[in-house]
């Protein structure tokens, strides 16, 4: 099965507007990033350096966040010829005309390791005030993205290096070899991720982890994701296919400003007539 991406049209004039054509094929973005980090470790780049390999990283043209996603999130088995158009996709996500996409595509291809953990936090690090809901059939399993997540930004010697600013006190490399923690206090676990941002009033998680069937009333993100709604267990269910049915029809509501956010579905076809299909 080939992938397959899809802009949810909202205003009927835009479906005859010509869409931006994707990249087939990356050309070799890494030669020079791959040279600087093969040499030493990350916590070795001079100063001088840091500043264009992080205005690469944040890019928008696909090439930013294959190289996030490479680098920073250690997925190194991505592929050009398939992975490279899915990262010019999925970085076109929130502008004008693509506030609402879906990517399908099978099983075993990073789906989930690009679009629901490398996307996430590369969003977020462009942009601190984006906030993300991720939403899954199973809340343990987005649980386990959210830990992923967390696990990047507490490993990456290089994400510490290019954006400082973005972690929590006590997670940079440098404040733990110093003996500091994060603080108690500091919303910092698979149940939910705040990173720094500029507005200390904003209380919602930059990243939280939800299932179709648990409790998200009160909660608004800019951004949501809706990661495999259906599993390969719940496709021979048709109630339980009828309650992501339900979810997907009331989610929008948790956007933030209501309706009028930003979604993406993430998923893996399973059925004729599952939601993916409504």
């Amino acid at each position: 099965m080939p992938w397959t991406a899809t802009v949810l049209l909202e205003d009927p004039a835009f479906a005859h507007e010509p869409q931006p054509a994707l990249g087939r094929s990356a050309p070799d973005p890494f030669a020079v990033l791959r040279d600087m980090l093969e040499r030493g470790s990350p916590r070795d780049l001079p100063g001088d350096q840091l500043g264009p390999i992080r205005r690469y990283f944040e890019r928008t043209d696909g090439r930013g966040l294959w190289a996030f996603a490479f680098f920073v999130c250690g997925l190194t088995k991505l592929t050009p010829t398939l992975h490279f158009e899915m990262c010019a996709f999925l970085s076109r996500w929130g502008q004008p005309g693509w506030r609402r996409l879906m990517m399908m595509v099978p099983r075993g291809t990073f789906k989930t390791s690009l679009g629901s953990k490398a996307l996430p936090l590369w969003l977020a690090t462009r942009d601190p005030e984006v906030t993300v809901g991720i939403f899954n059939a199973a809340q343990d399993q987005a649980k386990g993205w959210i830990s992923s997540i967390r696990q990047i930004l507490e490993g990456s010697t290089l994400y510490h290096m290019l954006w400082p600013e973005r972690l929590p006190p006590g997670v940079h490399f440098r404040e733990r070899e110093a003996g500091r923690s994060v603080p108690r206090s500091w919303k910092w676990g698979d149940a939910g991720i705040h990173l720094q941002r500029r507005s200390l009033a904003d209380s919602e998680f930059t990243f939280a982890p939800f299932g179709i069937g648990g409790s998200s009333t009160g909660r608004h993100f800019s951004h949501r994701i809706m990661d495999d709604l259906i599993g390969e267990t719940s496709v021979g269910s048709p109630a339980m296919i009828e309650d992501a049915i339900s979810f997907v029809d009331h989610a929008r509501a948790l956007e933030r400003p209501a309706h009028g956010g930003c979604e993406l579905v993430n998923c893996t076809p399973w059925a004729y007539r599952d939601v993916y299909s409504h």
